[in-house]
């Protein structure tokens, strides 16, 4: 149809079966659609199918055809092949075990762990994955600039705690995908070495010795539960330019004290824009 402005997709809805309505909350919600007919520069075509964003507006489209809709093309987040994602610009694709938290061994014995409650506690959430397919560029969300891709399909990664949330799952040739964006990638596992991605760093935390009254009662309970000071254990390159090297104390931002566990050790995550300083 000539007159569609390059910004919109004409697509139609695909339900292969019920676990691609991603929401319980928006029944009429889908993640894959099929296009039917686009225009403007971009890297799908008609027949193509396609993942699509969560929660995005289809507009009806009854004049051109039944079960026809507009999207906008910003919201195509991959495109579907056989055998293969092609993710869009910013999208990662991971497999990752979600319920592998959920049995807890001790021995001979397993134990069932509700990962349901406090579903976000860092003892139920898994952070990490392989990854599927990869996009070839990305921008940082909030800062715009370009980010460099330096991951592959294959790598291990860790990421955000988002990673495995069901707004996130997506459904392909039977197995359950994960997309997040790239910049959400902390750091990749490359010959049992931690390996950081875009600007972010792993510092250990300095728990400052805590002051105590002669009755026992302690005096600085809040500055001891607000640390602010860490050593970098692990950096990318955006800090190293910056003169920050590993084992040099820091001081970052304040609510800026991300737990995560990689490996087996707990590390602060920190972004090489929220430290503040270099302690000498």
């Amino acid at each position: 149809m000539k007159g569609i402005l390059p910004i919109y997709v004409l697509v139609r809805k695909l339900v292969d079966h019920e676990n691609l309505v991603t929401s319980k909350w928006y029944k009429e919600e889908y993640q894959q659609c099929e296009v039917v007919e686009v225009h403007g520069d971009v890297d799908f075509n008609a027949g193509d199918r396609i993942l699509i964003g969560n929660k995005i507006t289809f507009d009806p489209a009854e004049k051109l055809g039944d079960g026809l809709f507009f999207i906008y093309a910003e919201d195509v987040y991959g495109i579907m092949d056989e055998d293969k994602i092609t993710p869009r610009r910013d999208f990662v694709y991971i497999k990752a075990n979600k319920d592998r938290k959920k049995v807890l061994k001790h021995g001979d014995l397993e134990l069932y762990n509700d990962t349901s409650y406090n579903p976000l506690d860092d003892k139920n959430i898994v952070q990490d994955g392989v990854i599927l397919s990869i996009c070839k560029e990305a921008k940082h969300d909030y800062f715009g600039h370009d980010l460099k891709i330096e991951a592959k399909p294959g790598d291990k990664v860790y990421t955000h705690h988002f990673l495995t949330d069901q707004d996130n799952e997506r459904d392909f040739n039977g197995e359950k995908y994960y997309e997040i964006r790239y910049e959400n990638l902390y750091c990749k596992i490359e010959d049992d070495h931690i390996v950081m991605l875009n600007d972010w760093n792993f510092i250990t935390p300095v728990v400052a010795e805590q002051e105590v009254s002669e009755s026992g009662i302690i005096l600085d309970f809040k500055q001891k539960n607000q640390i602010r000071v860490g050593v970098v254990n692990h950096t990318c390159q955006s800090l190293l330019d910056r003169g920050i090297n590993v084992g040099d104390k820091i001081f970052f931002k304040y609510g800026r004290e991300y737990k995560i566990d990689v490996e087996g050790t707990v590390y602060y995550r920190i972004e090489t824009n929220d430290i503040l300083y270099k302690i000498e």
